[in-house]
């Protein structure tokens, strides 16, 4: 799932996915490029306290409000104005 969720950014806003696009096209990626991309990401997530990986398959994320805080802390100023822009459109 998380393969699929990191590939899938690319095309969550590209219009043409769904309908000029094959609609398998992430499955499709992800199955090609399967182990190019555990030897790519599970390193990183492994590095990272707040993620558990279990032989190299299962990938839990540590959710809290703090580790999410944290998270949003480390984005860029620019990421981080846009998001509250989008959750608070009046300020």
């Amino acid at each position: 799932e998380f393969l699929h969720k990191i590939v899938g950014l690319s095309y969550k806003g590209d219009v043409r996915m769904g309908w000029a696009e094959d609609s398998r096209k992430i499955d499709k990626l992800v199955e090609g490029a399967n182990e190019q991309l555990r030897m790519l990401y599970i390193p990183l997530l492994k590095n990272d306290k707040q993620i558990l990986v279990e032989n190299d398959e299962m990938i839990e994320q540590d959710n809290s409000i703090q580790t999410v805080f944290h998270r949003l802390q480390m984005l860029p100023y620019f990421v981080q104005r846009g998001l509250c822009n989008s959750y608070y459109p009046s300020r």
